[in-house]
């Protein structure tokens, strides 16, 4: 084997025709690295470009919260959010304290896991809130179709009842860590 390379190298063509090909095989090496190279800063621009669409889908799912909490006739738009009469009367009809009683450790670990251990009462309102959002992930069947035929009979959807559900959850988690309402001001961005 080594010999017919000897003989190819030392041939005055076989010398040039090897060069050649070598010559060539690297720089198609390098070609393809270099388009490698492009992929990898293509990828960059896409993973940050990613990144930004993910803080503007935040962005808008805060905007969509704040306006479904401000338009609504169950809660009061003034901060700190609580319940209007007519939110009283649904949430008495609802029986949310019962339900969210009945759930509370499952409502309580969620609600943890979407705070830091720093959290100040605004995070931890806005927390219950969303996890207010999901409340029928804790609902019996029988319970759901009750609330949903009272929704029903309302003319109501059922995710207008999410603001009433994270403030019963809100008020339970603030009474029993001892928060103030009030408290949730001293922290709100809007009031800055």
């Amino acid at each position: 084997m080594w010999d017919l390379v000897k003989e190819i190298l030392t041939s005055p063509f076989g010398s040039f025709g090897f060069v050649f090909a070598v010559s060539i095989g690297i720089l198609s090496l390098f070609t393809k690295a270099g388009q490698l190279w492009e992929r990898f800063k293509t990828i960059g621009k896409i993973e940050a470009a990613i990144d930004k669409i993910k803080e503007d889908v935040a962005e808008i799912k805060a905007f969509i919260r704040t306006f479904r909490q401000e338009n609504t006739a169950f809660a009061q738009r003034k901060s700190p959010l609580r319940l209007t009469e007519r939110g009283r009367n649904v949430a008495e009809e609802l029986k949310a304290e019962g339900i969210v009683e009945e759930s509370w450790e499952r409502i309580l670990k969620k609600i943890n896991s979407r705070i830091e251990t720093d959290a100040n009462p605004y995070d931890i309102q806005e927390a219950c809130l969303e996890v207010g959002e999901s409340y029928s992930d804790f609902l019996s069947d029988n319970q759901y179709n009750v609330i949903a035929n009272i929704a029903f009979k309302n003319g109501n959807k059922l995710s207008d009842y999410d603001i009433i559900f994270g403030l019963v959850i809100r008020n339970k988690y603030f009474a029993e860590k001892g928060i103030s309402l009030t408290d949730v001001d001293l922290h709100d961005p809007s009031e800055r």
